[in-house]
């Protein structure tokens, strides 16, 4: 029979063509559910997006076809060849793979889940990400194929072979069943053991978890001495002993490093962005960049006798820290962590610090003249008498805060957020203020002379200020006391008169605009 007439016969609905020839014929998108295709010839077959449920292809060629996205869903494919096939993105549960050939194949996005794939060769297959819940992969051999991110958890694997695996991203291997027979690289079975038995507290001297993402996983209290974590990522390590280990490159971000033992440790390259360093242990041998020996000393040894002018601390995890009357003028210190830091009497002159954290932190009678303050969340900050003459502040958010006799004159306040917060006595002339938000604020004795103050949202009925509230020659177009509908004037063609909103603001008739 030729390969034309095996063909047409398909499309007809055919259900039983053993040891047919089919190889090269496009049958994409075929309905071929049920079909028997035992011992057939399907090399270079095109089956993208093909439906074969329950189809028999007991040893059938499949070598360099195209499954992409095709349907296998109780499929027998015992003894099947599959080598260099795309089964990308295909669904494969509950199929039956057991002894078939799939070297060098496309799994990647693939659903095993419940798949028999025991005796199967996966070697150097693509596994990215692919879906083994629950499959049987008894004495398979997996070995140099791709497992990043694959999902092996509840997979039977004893006896299989997984030798040379590559794998940049780490599978999921709980709960999976090996035994002594299991051969894994020696990295891919610390792996398993960390998944299956916890890291905390284990002991893992010397052990190579290079270049793996370990976040998710507890090594609180672990012994890593000696270990090699260059270029992995990993976060709980409160308390671990990393004497003499090599993070080289390593993904501490935001990492819990406290009380950790990091003397002689290799930390070139690291990345330490947030990570908490209070308690740990470093030591002359230690290898660290300047920046993150600086921070270290900060945390856990004060600030006493630092230079600390000019120095870069951007994402530096100071929470807690005492800098009090420190001079960091002109430091660096976008997006840091200074919550509940003692910054009081503290130079801050033309530093930066935007987008850090300045929540519960103490900054009274600071110097913050001329400072890079953007979009910082001041959450219940303290900033009496502190000093902020000609800083930038835009989108800032005060929330609880107390700015009480705060000197803001001439500052960039555009579109600032102060919620539930004490303004009284602060200085806010000559600065811009266009578009910010006022909720539930004290201005008592609050100066606002020559402020702009076009487009700011007032809520009246919680704005509390007194008969010494300044806001002489205030530049006011309109206000909103709800923004964005309640605009006042109430019609967009019309502004404030000179001297009208203060005039209205003091008579309580701000509303009737």
């Amino acid at each position: 029979m030729t390969r034309s007439t095996d063909v047409e016969q398909l499309r007809r609905g055919a259900k039983s063509l053993k040891k047919a020839n089919l190889s090269g014929a496009d049958l994409s998108g075929v309905d071929l559910r049920s079909v028997d295709l035992s011992k057939a010839n399907l090399q270079q077959v095109n089956l993208r997006g093909a439906n074969l449920s329950k189809a028999v292809l007991l040893k059938a060629d499949l070598s360099h076809a195209d499954l992409t996205g095709a349907v296998l869903i109780r499929a027998n494919l015992q003894g099947a060849m599959l080598t260099k096939a795309n089964l990308g993105g295909a669904k494969l549960r509950r199929a039956n793979l057991r002894q078939a050939n799939l070297n060098k194949a496309n799994l990647a996005k693939a659903d095993l889940r419940e798949a028999n794939c025991r005796e199967a060769s996966f070697r150097r297959v693509s596994l990215q990400l692919t879906n083994l819940e629950r499959a049987n992969l008894g004495q398979a051999n997996l070995s140099e194929a791709d497992v990043s991110g694959a999902n092996f958890r509840n997979v039977l694997l004893m006896g299989a072979s997984f030798i040379g695996v590559r794998s940049e991203g780490i599978p999921d291997l709980r709960h999976s069943r090996i035994d002594k027979k299991t051969n894994f690289d020696g990295k891919l079975r610390w792996v398993w053991r960390i998944q299956n038995r916890c890291a905390k507290d284990l002991d893992l001297r010397g052990v190579d978890l290079s270049e793996q993402k370990l976040h998710k996983f507890d090594f609180n209290s672990a012994d890593l001495s000696e270990a090699n974590l260059s270029r992995s990522k990993i976060k709980h390590l409160q308390g671990a002993n990393l004497q003499g280990s090599k993070l080289i490159g390593a993904d501490l971000v935001r990492a819990n490093l406290e009380n950790a033992n990091l003397c002689q440790a290799d930390l070139r390259s690291a990345k330490l962005d947030m990570a908490y360093l209070r308690g740990s242990k470093i030591d002359s041998s230690t290898q660290i960049s300047s920046k993150w020996r600086l921070v270290w000393k900060i945390v856990n040894e004060g600030c006493n006798y630092l230079e600390l002018q000019g120095v870069d601390l951007r994402n530096a995890n100071l929470r807690g820290v005492d800098l009090s009357r420190a001079d960091l003028q002109e430091a660096c210190i976008n997006y840091a962590s200074l919550r509940g830091a003692n910054l009081q009497g503290t130079n801050l002159q033309r530093a930066q610090l935007s987008r850090a954290d300045l929540g519960e932190a103490n900054l009274e009678n600071a110097n913050l003249r001329r400072a890079q303050l953007n979009k910082i969340y001041w959450n219940a900050a303290n900033l009496k008498n502190s000093n902020l003459e000609g800083s930038e502040l835009k989108e800032s958010r005060f929330h609880e805060s107390d700015l009480t006799r705060a000197n803001l004159r001439c500052s960039n306040l555009d579109r600032v957020h102060f919620g539930n917060s004490n303004l009284s006595g602060a200085d806010f002339s000559n600065s811009s203020l266009m578009g910010a938000y006022f909720y539930d604020v004290s201005i008592c004795d609050a100066n606002f002379k020559s402020a702009i103050l076009t487009g700011v949202t007032i809520t009246i009925k919680s704005w509390r200020m007194n008969e010494y509230t300044n806001f002489d020659d205030v530049i006011c177009d309109y206000v909103y006391s709800r923004y964005p509908w309640h605009r006042h004037p109430c019609d967009p063609n019309q502004n404030f008169e000179p001297g009208e909103f203060a005039m209205r603001l003091s008579l309580g008739i701000l509303d009737e605009a």
